[in-house]
């Protein structure tokens, strides 16, 4: 038997929207736009999801982590408000399945919806949820909760008299269980924070490679990753606060920003315009 050689080892990482941005070097560490802003303090609809024979308690798990996720947007938003009552108010529902049908979603200013996993087969393991706008101002978020992992495959690449070559990559596949808690905690606040009007934090290929191997934290919840080793815990983090912050201001979502809000928006914008002069060619995949 002939002695066996690695010669590359590759890890894919999926990115939790269904497409990326080509970085460069320089380009890193900075929130995208979205060309969404909210108006007034969102309602937030959860659609009760349709039954599934493999996952009896699914409704339960699915719309309680959504309503902590909300909660936490929300409580993460009011820290540090110098009021007795919150000035950021996200409103939560939740529509039964016996609602559903004949539902006037326009009274939503965000709707949330569950599939198991995208139906189209080539947007399969790029996406565990996505959001999307309507010209009516709305944002739709779909949540796929089908559990994703990586299983490693061989590939001979070649042989000699003495050793054959492979090459080892990881490759994605469903689970045919329930996404796990920090999966869907993770996928869930990502796609709010969409909805809310932040677009994703690019970090460099090697602080991304860290993150999903758990040597480093996320700096933002807007990080695209869904696959990680040994992270069990993604927080929306001081920097997706303020940024949230300085698209709306201090005083919540649709209010009239203070003069120092003004000015910090400003100088925010400022700065993006001199980060986005510098960044060059960036594509979409």
């Amino acid at each position: 038997m002939k002695p066996v050689v690695i010669i590359g080892i590759s890890l894919m990482i999926l990115l939790a929207v269904p497409y990326a941005n080509v970085v460069f070097a320089d380009q890193v560490n900075y929130f995208q736009s979205e060309d969404f802003k909210l108006d007034h303090s969102p309602t937030i609809c959860a659609f009760e999801p349709q039954p599934d024979s493999q996952f009896p308690n699914l409704s339960q798990v699915l719309l309680s982590r959504t309503q902590y996720a909300v909660l936490d947007w929300q409580n993460q938003l009011n820290l540090g408000v110098p009021t007795r009552q919150p000035v950021w108010i996200l409103n939560y529902k939740e529509i039964p399945s016996s609602q559903q049908y004949g539902f006037d979603d326009s009274t939503c200013d965000i709707t949330i919806h569950y599939e198991r996993e995208p139906l189209d087969t080539n947007e399969q393991f790029q996406e565990a949820g996505v959001t999307n706008f309507s010209y009516s101002n709305q944002a739709n978020i779909v949540i796929y909760y089908l559990g994703v992992d990586v299983k490693q495959g061989e590939t001979l690449v070649g042989h000699d008299a003495n050793y054959n070559y492979y090459q080892y990559q990881y490759a994605p596949f469903y689970t045919n269980h329930l996404a796990s808690y920090p999966q869907l905690d993770m996928t869930i606040r990502h796609e709010l924070g969409h909805a809310l009007g932040l677009g994703h934090y690019i970090v460099s290929s090697a602080d991304l490679q860290n993150i999903v191997t758990g040597q480093e934290d996320t700096p933002s919840i807007m990080v695209q990753d869904i696959i990680n080793n040994g992270v069990v815990h993604y927080s929306i983090t001081p920097l997706d606060v303020n940024e949230i912050k300085s698209i709306y201001g201090d005083n919540g979502f649709g209010q009239p920003p203070s003069t120092t809000d003004k000015f910090s928006q400003i100088i925010n914008q400022f700065d993006k315009g001199l980060s986005s002069s510098s960044q060059g060619l960036s594509t979409k995949f």
